[in-house]
């Protein structure tokens, strides 16, 4: 029994997320934390469904189960998450946490590693800064595509008389 007494955030960037655990208890408790706060969440509850939305959708943040009817499908889901570009933030959830399997996931790029029982505060901490980290590298690859649309030949950047001269030479 959970009980939520959050209000939302005014300065949370609200971000679309994919919740996967086969655990359905455990993975509507996640996606309605996360839904106080502002956030759109999809729900899976397997390998299959989560990959599913993979290839239809881009998401700011993936929050999934490590373990899933028995198997690791936890690592797969990340994998299938950081084929996307950009790859979000994969942050794993399990209530079986070990030092080496948390040092697998962090190496193949999960953004985070949270244990069973979850602490909601700390959750939804964790994927609130997931969804800052994802935002902010989606306006970089915007400013820089922009920068390199603006700066002419080559991506040369300048805007002296002399060098706007040299590039339209070139």
């Amino acid at each position: 029994a959970y009980t939520f007494l959050v209000m939302p955030e005014p300065d949370v960037k609200k971000s679309v997320i994919l919740v996967v655990d086969d655990e359905r208890e455990h993975a509507d408790v996640m996606c309605e934390a996360l839904t106080r706060l502002g956030h759109k969440c999809d729900v899976t509850y397997n390998l299959a469904e989560a990959d599913a939305r993979l290839d239809k959708r881009q998401y700011d943040v993936v929050v999934t189960d490590l373990v899933m009817e028995g198997r690791r499908e936890g690592l797969d889901v990340l994998k299938s998450a950081l084929a996307q570009s950009p790859p979000p933030p994969v942050i794993l959830v399990t209530a079986h946490a070990d030092i080496p399997t948390c040092k697998q996931a962090l190496h193949e790029g999960a953004y985070d590693f949270i244990e069973k029982p979850l602490d909601l505060d700390y959750f939804r901490a964790q994927v609130n800064r997931a969804a800052e980290r994802a935002a902010l590298l989606k306006e970089n690859q915007l400013l820089h595509a922009q920068v390199m649309e603006s700066a002419g030949f080559e991506g040369i950047v300048g805007k002296s008389q002399s060098m706007q001269k040299v590039v339209q030479t070139a």
